[in-house]
């Protein structure tokens, strides 16, 4: 089942809008706010080991499939919608915590 039908099946009372006003959107949104907590500290902690262990891998190639494990590992963490996982995932690059060329 495609997940934005799961959406409105969770809550029907939402309606999409005809047109959306994007000017007025964060530039940065945050799957995390406390960077303190438990659950930022760990996501971080999993990101950090993953790539150590991957590290000559993800230095040779980009790979969609170790990409998709990375997820897995974070899901497993704290499950979550698998566009929320991206989103924790990237927040940690556009913060500044993970810089991995």
């Amino acid at each position: 089942m495609h997940y934005t039908r799961i959406l409105f099946m969770l809550n029907p009372g939402k309606e999409r809008r005809d047109t959306e006003n994007y000017e007025k959107y964060w530039k940065i949104t945050l799957a995390f706010t406390d960077i303190n907590g438990d659950k930022f500290l760990g996501t971080l902690k999993i990101i950090k080991e993953f790539i150590d262990q991957n590290r000559g891998e993800l230095q040779r190639t980009e790979s969609q499939e170790l990409y998709e494990e990375l997820q897995k590992k974070v899901n497993e963490f704290n499950p979550m919608w698998p566009t929320s996982i991206r989103k924790s995932i990237n927040q940690f690059v556009k913060i500044g915590f993970i810089n991995f060329i």
